[in-house]
This record gives C-alpha cells, structure tokens and sequence, in this order.
C-alpha cells in the first residue's frame, strides 16, 4: 500500500508540473512573444521601422523588450496570455 501510494504521487506530481508547464508556456514562443510585444505597443505608440521587439528569458519568466533606435524604451511582461507593462 505504501509503495502505491508512493507511486500515485509521482505521477499526480509529474502531471502537474506538465500541466503547468504547458499552460504556462502554450503560444509563448519567441517569435510569438515578440509580435504581442509588438502589438501591444502598437495600440499605445506608432510603430517604426527602427522599433523592434527582443525577447529576454531570464529563467524564471521571460520579458518582452521594445527598443526604438537601439534604446530600450518599453519593458513588458507576459503571464496567462496578457501582456503587461513593467
């Protein structure tokens, strides 16, 4: 009974951390990351051909950076599928 338990909780664990990871990271890539970055500034801001947007992973969560001129000018997060300024 003891190892089944044990069993059961590994893999209740193991499906938990694939849920989060995949709720957490679903439609998050790159290239993704950077035209939200991109749109979302473009509904504050005009858009340039020297704007650009560079996504920064620092781990723990990853940033949206938009640069104008190569001059960071706007940092921005990303969580649940919203864009939010930093």
């Amino acid at each position: 009974m003891n190892n089944l338990r044990k069993y059961a909780f590994i893999i209740i664990a193991g499906l938990l951390i694939i849920s989060l990871y995949v709720f957490f990271l679903r439609g998050s890539g790159t290239d993704t990351l950077s035209q939200k970055g991109l749109s979302y500034y473009s509904e504050k801001y005009e858009i340039t051909e020297n704007t650009k947007a560079v996504v920064q992973n620092y781990g723990c969560h990853r940033e949206i950076h938009i640069y104008e001129d190569n001059q960071l000018i706007m940092r921005l997060g990303y969580v649940f599928g919203r864009v939010y300024e930093i």
